[in-house]
């Protein structure tokens, strides 16, 4: 850790899914969204610079829960930026300068998740989309 190397594990040309886009704002203040858009409105008329990057570290966790709308108000670290607020769904948006507290808060809200709302859906014989 604590290297300047951006992986790209997105191989569609878009904006990742899955809260990706933000961890990297929450990690970096770089907020995708907005870079791409700026990318496809100046297309090439005007050079492009990426904002100043922070240096923090991010990390994401979420789960399908049992319940409709979960009770996460015990899960109260200041290192949460933003709660996920999706039906059936627990999960949370965790910042740090110490990439060493994101892991172990990972480690611990999935053990956490597991217990308080962890839930699973049958696989669908045929894809829905």
């Amino acid at each position: 850790m604590g290297t300047s190397k951006f992986y790209f594990i997105e191989i569609a040309s878009r904006v990742g899914g899955a809260y990706i886009t933000d961890v990297v704002k929450a990690a970096s203040g770089v907020n995708l969204w907005r870079e791409w858009a700026k990318l496809e409105v100046f297309a090439g008329h005007t050079p492009y610079s990426l904002p100043a990057p922070q240096k923090d570290y991010a990390g994401v966790v979420l789960s399908l829960a049992r319940q409709e709308n979960p009770d996460t108000s015990s899960y109260n670290d200041p290192e949460i930026v933003e709660r996920i607020d999706k039906k059936y769904h627990a999960g949370f948006v965790l910042k740090s300068p110490d990439s060493a507290r994101i892991v172990t808060l990972l480690d611990s809200y999935a053990q956490r998740f597991r217990h308080d709302f962890f839930a699973t859906a049958p696989v669908p014989d045929k894809p829905t989309s």
